[in-house]
This record gives C-alpha cells, structure tokens and sequence, in this order.
C-alpha cells in the first residue's frame, strides 16, 4: 500500500452580516396545578372465617382433703367443666 500525501487548498469565505428583528411574545399565564390527596384503598377480605371446635379431656391427679377442696383445685386450675372426681386410696 502506497502512501500518497494529499493537500486541500481553502479559499476564504466572505459571511454577511444578519440582522434579526426583536420577537415580542403574548404574555403567558400559568395556573397552579391542582394537588389531591390520595385515598389508601382498602381490599377486600377475600379469606373466609373458619370455626373450629376443639374437645380434648385431661386427667389429673389433686392432692386435697376433702371432695370440696378437690373441686376448688380443679377449677382453679382452668377447668372448665369437671366430668368426674373419684377418690383413690
């Protein structure tokens, strides 16, 4: 590949002066925008209301005098409704 150097002449150029007219514009108003509030919007309740019934039984052993005091201890102890007391011994 051969190399061949290369020379641009460049003529100057006479540019005429532009004179421009002053541009006089139509007042512009601008309003305020108007700024709302958002709503939180509430889904909703797609899940059903479940029931459950629980019954379970729990046998205990109470150390008391007398039927009275066995009764007492039961119930002060979150029983609900006492099936059956039997004395043992």
């Amino acid at each position: 590949m051969v190399e061949v150097p290369v020379v641009v002449a460049v003529a100057p150029v006479t540019v005429a002066p532009v004179t421009v007219a002053p541009v006089t514009a139509a007042p512009v108003t601008v309003e305020a925008p108007v700024v709302r509030k958002l709503r939180a919007v509430r889904k909703p309740r797609t899940v059903p209301t479940l029931r459950f019934r629980v019954q379970y039984d729990v046998e205990t052993v109470l150390e008391a005098a007398d039927i009275r005091q066995a009764l007492r201890l039961a119930v002060a102890s979150g029983a609900v409704d006492v099936l059956e007391i039997v004395r043992e011994g």
